[in-house]
């Protein structure tokens, strides 16, 4: 799925008929790290004024962004090993975390329950979700009444052990294809 110019191999449709594409603060999928925490292993250098460099030269590196959606920028994944201490900087209130954020949701939670006025992003399924009889609505397209971690296991993005769902809207359909696939049926 190309999501804003990102190609998301395992990402599902949820259809949402309103709202403006924007964000919740807190609950997009940003990640959080110290600066240069994502300079390139193979740059062989280290950090200045929280910028990648090169030993031996004054040449800057600036990791490359990717894009999670259109209004604010995705900070790099945090891959170092240096452990920071409260009195390292105790004025900073930064959040680490080698984890995109994202919200927690029941298997019963519906798009249409997490996607009032916002753009939908990433959420964080229980295991267990087959056995739970909310329903799911669709096939490759899902309806917003369709339970958000159902439809992703249907789907297969996730098993039956849960885990990290990214979610975008499509924009309307007219109707949705039933189906049987990981253990989910779904209804048209």
């Amino acid at each position: 799925m190309n999501i804003w110019g990102q190609i998301w191999p395992k990402a599902v449709y949820l259809v949402c008929n309103y709202s403006p594409k924007g964000n919740w603060w807190g609950h997009a999928p940003y990640k959080h790290g110290r600066p240069c925490s994502a300079c390139p292993p193979s740059f062989g250098g280290g950090c200045r004024e929280n910028l990648c460099y090169k030993e031996g030269s004054d040449g800057y590196y600036t990791p490359r962004e990717e894009e999670t959606n259109e209004i604010e920028r995705q900070q790099s994944q945090v891959h170092d090993t240096h452990v920071q201490t409260r009195s390292d900087d105790s004025s900073r209130n930064e959040v680490i975390s080698t984890q995109q954020m994202s919200q927690i949701v029941s298997c019963e939670v519906r798009l249409r329950d997490q996607c009032k006025g916002t753009t939908c992003n990433r959420y964080e399924c229980p295991a267990g979700c087959v056995d739970s009889k909310a329903k799911v609505i669709g096939s490759v397209h899902y309806e917003m009444q369709s339970s958000i971690c159902r439809a992703a296991i249907h789907y297969g993005i996730i098993d039956n052990d849960g885990g990290w769902v990214d979610i975008t809207r499509q924009g309307r359909k007219h109707y949705f294809i039933k189906s049987n696939r990981n253990g989910i049926q779904t209804i048209g």
